[in-house]
């Protein structure tokens, strides 16, 4: 069978390769956090966790939404992907120094415990690294994720071993900060052999009359993202500052269990982006089709899954994280309850994104 003149195999393979590598990370994030979060102990743990999601506020920004958007161009104007790679790499790298530069001022005049200043001056070092990730894009487009999907999942590998052994010398949380930091070092290095390794030029390779378009397609996404970072992260900030670090502790093991679930709808709904675009180009009923059908398959295995956690949400607790955490299971069985509704929304934005109404998203 050909998808606009590609074997359904490619695609498959393309989905396969993703999978793979949100496996590889779920994984390896929730083994490694388990480690972490028992090796901190509740109340550091929770400050780990601040300090990591206040961060992720401004990477979620500092990606201009460009993740959905230049896959959708790379898709639609193949003569030009050298052109919107290398702008949209300009973009990004000088948006994160801009952002690293406001995020590191404004906590040092905000926040009094210099250790937490300290922390995230290490730890956001890994933003100004963001823009190498236009090179995942391009295979992304190209429905060659293998190549990427390996490359990133030997830098969580390498990433995941570095963050034991500092647990197992008991190093202690500063060390543990750098090796957050070297984390995008990591990806970027094993991107930029994959993209040697594959003979692809095009990092430096400027057009400034595509700013405009770039932007005009990204800014509502990065409205978007700003809002849906906040949606997930705001209750985090507002634990800390409201109640304490072991409160949050609490929730963030929870809410690490949650984000394992949350990225299969995302990942499944990125990697077949390229594909419902060719769709849509070749048939209309065969697009509406396909999408009703994505709806249907990530809404029931949210409700699938909320009733499983009502029922098993203690023992995973447990299990996971410990008896020190116990009382994160509530939490846990409250957060699942959004889990069907939060995969429409995912789904809705890819919809969107391939008719062009970034702009409705924001609404």
């Amino acid at each position: 069978m050909l998808i606009n003149g590609f074997p359904l195999s490619k695609y498959i393979n393309n989905t396969f390769w993703m999978f793979f590598e949100y496996l590889m990370r779920v994984i390896a994030v929730i083994f490694v956090n388990i480690y972490i979060a028992r090796y901190l102990g509740v109340e550091s743990y929770g400050l780990l966790r601040y300090i990591l999601t206040l961060i992720s506020l401004f990477i979620i920004v500092n990606r201009l939404g460009l993740e959905n958007i230049l896959v959708r161009d790379l898709v639609r104007f193949p003569k030009k992907e050298s052109k919107y790679m290398g702008t949209s790499f300009s973009l990004i790298l000088l948006v994160s120094l801009i952002l690293y530069l406001l995020l590191n001022i404004g906590i040092y005049k905000i926040e009094t415990d210099m250790d937490v200043k300290l922390y995230i001056s290490i730890i956001s070092l890994g933003m100004l690294l963001q823009s190498f990730l236009v090179i995942d894009y391009y295979f992304q487009s190209q429905i060659k994720n293998k190549y990427s999907s390996i490359a990133k999942s030997i830098a969580l590998l390498i990433g995941s071993i570095i963050k034991l052994y500092l647990i197992s010398i008991d190093a202690g949380l500063y060390f543990l900060s750098i090796a957050y930091a070297v984390d995008g070092l990591l990806v970027a290095a094993s991107l930029l052999i994959i993209n040697y390794y594959k003979g692809i030029s095009f990092l430096l390779d400027w057009d400034g009359s595509l700013i405009k378009p770039i932007l005009k397609s990204s800014i509502p996404m990065i409205f978007v993202a700003i809002m849906g970072m906040l949606y997930m992260k705001i209750d985090q900030l507002m634990i800390k500052t409201m109640l304490d670090t072991y409160q949050l502790g609490l929730y963030s093991a929870a809410m690490k269990l949650y984000e394992g679930w949350v990225f299969i709808p995302y990942i499944l709904s990125i990697s077949i982006l390229p594909v419902i675009i060719k769709i849509k180009e070749k048939s209309i009923q065969d697009y509406e089709k396909s999408l009703t059908i994505l709806v249907a398959l990530v809404f029931w295995a949210g409700i699938v899954i909320s009733l499983i956690m009502i029922f098993l949400g203690e023992w995973l607790i447990i299990v996971t994280f410990g008896p020190d955490y116990i009382e994160a299971k509530n939490v846990l069985q409250v957060l699942f309850f959004s889990a069907a509704f939060n995969s429409l929304g995912v789904v809705s934005a890819r919809y969107l994104i391939v008719e062009g109404m970034e702009r409705k998203i924001i609404y």
